[in-house]
């Protein structure tokens, strides 16, 4: 029997909030990126959300039965949402080029072959799925690799490393490169699953670990935002090395809300949970929630003060994705196939 932990499907609950905040944050139709406090918040919060999103996807990894069946499970539950609402995206950002009429809705516009070619060769605008998907397929292997005992691990360990080093001198097609920046995780995610989980949980919320924590966000955070204030141009080969510092802050940010998501409880507790469970169609439908906010909160309202702006389109955002994912996919079969969710049939009372 598959054993729950509640504390990761929090931390998946955070990471999907994280990841509705980080867009909250307006490039159009007003640019709240020109605020520098709103751009450096717009990063941080990168540096943790994705990192977070691929270490509780390696946590979960999971492979039984044959590599077919495997297979069909994560193409269903990722490949497939991928593919129809990438098409849905690519068609939203390809009508104005052609209806000029529906130019508001959407900041960038493409033509036809230009979304094609995006799409099938480079994701998209949503490298996650894609890489998630590839990497989930091909983890089997890794993870056969790393029941080597200390030989295994290490040859895993320093491939993710070297990858992630050397991130920008690896391709984009099939998102290798953004593959490259976050394999390291979710080779860390499973490794800590299946290397006495109950004893690292323990040591990650002793004192030293947060503390540890606190520093290294602090630290990485104040490195890259002076990084971005001075806008200095670095050396190609420096720009992977310097991505340490994101590392200080995914580390870092990890630590401080693991501790928070083991501890806590009551209304903060079903908020998150409710999160993490429908983490997957809230992260499908928020690009789509967010066009509807903003014209409300910016075009209809005229609210542009930059904490209002965030702070209501956050809220209406969360508000409509849980109810809609919970009220409106939930109970259909088919909703729920294209949003790669398990349909729970209900049992009728006779």
């Amino acid at each position: 029997m598959k054993k729950n932990y509640p504390e990761i499907t929090r931390l998946r609950g955070m990471a999907i909030i994280m990841v509705l905040l980080y867009h909250s944050i307006l490039v159009f139709p007003i640019n709240l990126h020109e605020i520098e406090w709103c751009k450096n918040l717009h990063t941080l919060l990168w540096y943790i959300q994705m990192p977070l999103f691929f270490l509780v996807s390696g946590f979960c990894y999971s492979y039984t039965g044959s590599y077919f069946k495997y297979f069909l499970k994560k193409a269903k539950r990722i490949l497939i949402p991928h593919l129809i609402f990438g098409f849905a995206d690519m068609t939203l950002r390809v009508l104005p080029s052609y209806i000029p009429e529906l130019a508001g809705m959407v900041n960038q516009k493409v033509t036809f072959k230009e979304a094609i070619v995006s799409f099938f060769l480079y994701g998209g605008e949503d490298p996650f799925l894609r890489s998630l998907f590839i990497m989930s397929v091909t983890f089997p292997l890794v993870a056969w690799l790393m029941k080597h005992e200390i030989l295994g691990k290490a040859v895993v360990f320093t491939g993710a490393g070297l990858a992630f080093l050397f991130q920008n001198s690896i391709t984009n097609i099939q998102c290798l490169d953004y593959i490259s920046s976050f394999l390291v995780y979710y080779v860390i995610g499973y490794w800590c699953k299946n290397a006495h989980y109950e004893t690292i949980k323990k040591k990650l919320l002793s004192t030293n670990a947060l503390l540890g924590g606190i520093v290294l966000l602090a630290v990485g955070s104040i490195l890259v935002c002076n990084h971005i204030a001075t806008g200095i141009s670095l050396p190609y080969g420096m720009i992977s090395v310097l991505k340490l510092w994101g590392v200080l802050i995914a580390i870092g940010g990890a630590l401080i809300v693991y501790r928070f998501c083991v501890h806590m409880g009551g209304f903060t507790d079903n908020i998150f949970t409710a999160a993490g469970k429908y983490s997957l169609t809230m992260y499908l439908l928020c690009g789509y929630a967010l066009v509807v906010s903003r014209m409300i909160i910016v075009g209809k309202l005229g609210i542009t003060t930059p904490v209002m702006v965030i702070v209501f389109n956050f809220l209406v955002d969360f508000a409509a994705l849980w109810f809609i994912s919970r009220y409106v996919i939930k109970p259909c079969r088919f909703l729920c196939f294209i949003c790669g969710m398990n349909y729970e049939k209900k049992n009728k009372k006779r």
